[in-house]
């Protein structure tokens, strides 16, 4: 996609002779829009632009035209084929040394990973229906002008979109423009998927796509959007997004939204909403009470108390091997959805472990030792449950935070 400026001025992309004096120094610029059609903007020209409708001649501050559509430039009649028709054939030419000005006044650039396309796409005709001018695609011939147009048009734009998924977060040229819009404040990142933003990035405010279903939330979304590219860019006035654009930009809620266990039990990564973790406990509780039966069997067919202690100690690591990792995954997610460190998990394990060693001790007692040590053991069981039970009920962040998107409610 390529932007130009015409005007009489020299350095204009597009020069129009002296002969035409209404024509401003700059007067307008054009840019190539994905659907084959094309923007014109006026860029405070005296005798203004003009778009010829079936009425007459409309003066226009910007507008979407056909290629062949009669414009009016002060007392230039032409078409956008006709400015620009033998500048876009001319795909081979080499850039300008004096700047990039084939991108002068370009407002968007957006970075992608390519496997993205289809999802960055709604993105790019959301912004286009604002009237902004996108740079996005990259279908450019592989070399020497691919690197200079890309670092070009990344120089020119007044803002770059990052948009963030899992295949970007591990793109080196996805973060290498990052950092290049981070460094000229520029950069307004977006997510688009359940990803990890790498450092430093995740320290800036970040729009998140990833995980909105309801239609209010969209809209709220997609305004909250424009909002923060119209304030980077300066823009105002901006039309209201048709919906079938702006619907575009989410993914299908799925059909079914319930605990996926693998990814709860064995990915430290992401967060993990109350009903989803107390599932998840639930079920390592009742593995563990399906292993303890198992793991007296085998210390009460030890007949020495020296040989019994030492059953114990080996049949309890046997247990925490089983139970401690898939508990981890829980616990750090829980606590991300919660605004916490993972590293919180470590002692709410450490006492679920205690609280495993404390059951089965309990379990191999005799009768009579059981019996007496019955309450102290329930009050140290209830004590223990204590901080595992204040996480699952706590309310989590329903906000994205550095640690992902919020998980659905």
């Amino acid at each position: 996609m390529r932007t130009y400026t015409i005007g009489r001025d020299s350095q204009a992309d597009v020069v129009i002779p002296p002969k035409h004096s209404q024509v401003s120094r700059m007067h307008a610029r054009v840019t190539e829009l994905t659907s084959g059609r094309y923007r014109i903007e006026d860029l405070g020209s005296t005798a203004g632009t003009f778009v010829r409708c079936e009425t007459g001649w409309n003066r226009v501050s910007h507008a979407h035209v056909d290629p062949r559509d009669t414009i009016r430039l002060g007392n230039l009649e032409t078409s956008i084929d006709a400015l620009i028709g033998t500048r876009r054939a001319r795909k081979s030419d080499p850039p300008r040394s004096n700047g990039h000005s084939s991108y002068r006044g370009l407002e968007i650039f957006i970075s992608y990973a390519r496997t993205d396309i289809e999802h960055v796409r709604p993105l790019v005709a959301l912004f286009e229906e604002q009237g902004w001018s996108v740079f996005w695609d990259r279908k450019i011939d592989p070399g020497q002008q691919w690197s200079i147009e890309i670092e070009q048009a990344l120089a020119a734009a007044k803002l770059v979109i990052v948009v963030w998924s899992r295949a970007s977060v591990r793109s080196e040229w996805v973060k290498a423009e990052a950092m290049a819009a981070r460094e000229r404040q520029a950069l307004l990142p977006v997510r688009i998927e359940d990803a990890a933003i790498p450092l430093p990035f995740n320290l800036v405010q970040t729009t998140d796509l990833s995980a909105i279903t309801s239609q209010s939330d969209q809209k709220q979304a997609v305004r909250q959007l424009l909002n923060a590219v119209g304030r980077m860019i300066e823009k105002t006035n901006r039309p209201e997004p048709s919906s079938d654009v702006a619907a575009g930009l989410f993914r299908a809620e799925p059909t079914y939204s319930g605990l996926n266990f693998a990814r709860a039990f064995f990915d430290l990564n992401g967060r993990l909403n109350r009903l989803h973790s107390f599932l998840g406990t639930l079920v390592l509780m009742v593995l563990g009470f399906t292993l303890n039966p198992m793991v007296t069997a085998i210390v009460s067919s030890v007949s020495t108390p020296t040989n019994r202690l030492e059953a114990l100690i080996a049949t309890s690591i046997f247990t925490a091997m089983v139970l401690i990792y898939p508990a981890v995954c829980i616990y750090v997610k829980r606590l991300h959805d919660v605004d916490f460190s993972g590293y919180w998990a470590v002692p709410i394990v450490v006492m679920g472990l205690f609280q495993e060693g404390l059951s089965i001790g309990f379990l191999v007692m005799d009768p009579s030792g059981r019996a007496a040590a019955t309450n102290a053991y329930l009050v140290i069981l209830a004590a223990l449950s204590i901080p595992v039970l204040t996480l699952m009920l706590w309310p989590g962040n329903r906000s994205a935070n550095k640690f992902g998107p919020p998980p659905r409610r």
